[in-house]
């Protein structure tokens, strides 16, 4: 499976603030087996967003734009790991985007 993609628009050099709502856009990935729906899960550092409690989409056609929003609690280079998975419980590999929070 392909996973989600970062929007192109989202740039790294772009200030973002602690305490504050970061919102990503994010691109669907697809199933090439059966081009089924597909849901993003995206998990950051020292967040809102941990792995108890993951920014999850809805099930999305390959493609679709989701918005997810993150808040971050301290400055710093921080990771955002997300994965794409299907509804016959294939995920794709997980990929991540480094953001410079101030």
């Amino acid at each position: 499976m392909r996973g989600w993609l970062f929007e192109d628009a989202l740039d790294t050099d772009e200030l973002y603030e602690i305490n504050k709502n970061i919102k990503i856009l994010l691109t669907a990935g697809d199933d090439p087996m059966n081009r089924d729906l597909v849901r993003m899960g995206c998990t950051a550092d020292d967040s809102d967003r941990s792995p108890d409690n993951p920014y999850l989409s809805d099930w999305l056609p390959p493609g679709a734009e989701s918005e997810a929003v993150f808040t971050f609690y301290s400055p710093g280079k921080k990771q955002v790991y997300c994965t794409s998975y299907s509804r016959v419980g294939v995920t794709s590999p997980s990929v991540s985007k480094e953001l410079d929070v101030k």
